[in-house]
């Protein structure tokens, strides 16, 4: 309920993992961020971050095509990269570039990109504001993961209005303060599930 919580972008000197931000930032649910440099313990993100009108460590690398603003009440706002107008990211304190866009005004617009299945993690709002985090398993013998294509779809039947997809992979991670990790992340040290350090992150906070 946007009048009750507000999402928070962060990203630290270091990677660390989705639960640290969480509990580090006074969190009530996190959520990895956008996709980053990889074989580093620092934090690097490989698309474009502004928080607070400052800019993290990025590198511009992944050519991300979705985008969330957070503007100054702690609203959430998303943009399809290729179309938006330059000013689109001057206008939020808090951007984050990732992708692909999902679902716009109501549309699915994914597009015929990679058909692929993997652990996916998205973000989007309904018409009411409501803000929805998802992370979808995969990688498991009973769990396939899903396509860009299927997130949209159950990002829809959930009545998103806009929805972009965030890092996924080993790095898909949900967390909450009630519940610790919510879903089972894909990669293993030896033979346990791990929970991977990321660059960034979405954490939703009281107000």
């Amino acid at each position: 309920d946007p009048s009750l919580y507000y999402p928070l972008l962060v990203q630290d000197t270091l990677i660390e993992k989705t639960s640290q931000m969480g509990v580090k930032n006074n969190g009530v649910a996190a959520i990895n961020g956008g996709y980053f440099k990889t074989k580093t313990t620092r934090a690097e993100a490989a698309d474009l971050i502004k928080i607070n009108g400052k800019y993290p460590r990025q590198s511009h690398t992944a050519g991300g095509t979705g985008a969330l603003g957070i503007d100054s009440l702690g609203l959430l706002h998303f943009a399809y990269v290729p179309s938006t107008d330059p000013e689109w990211f001057d206008r939020f304190p808090s951007v984050l570039v990732a992708g692909p866009m999902l679902i716009e005004n109501g549309r699915t617009i994914v597009g015929n990109s990679s058909r692929d299945r993997h652990p996916r993690s998205c973000i989007g709002v309904k018409k009411d504001g409501t803000v929805v985090l998802m992370t979808v398993d995969g990688r498991k013998e009973k769990a396939a993961g899903m396509s860009f294509q299927e997130l949209a779809y159950v990002a829809h039947l959930l009545g998103l209005e806009q929805a972009v997809n965030l890092d996924g992979g080993g790095s898909s991670t949900l967390w909450t303060k009630s519940r610790n990790l919510v879903n089972v992340p894909s990669d293993k040290v030896l033979i346990f599930r791990s929970e991977r350090p990321v660059a960034n992150g979405i954490v939703m906070r009281r107000r």
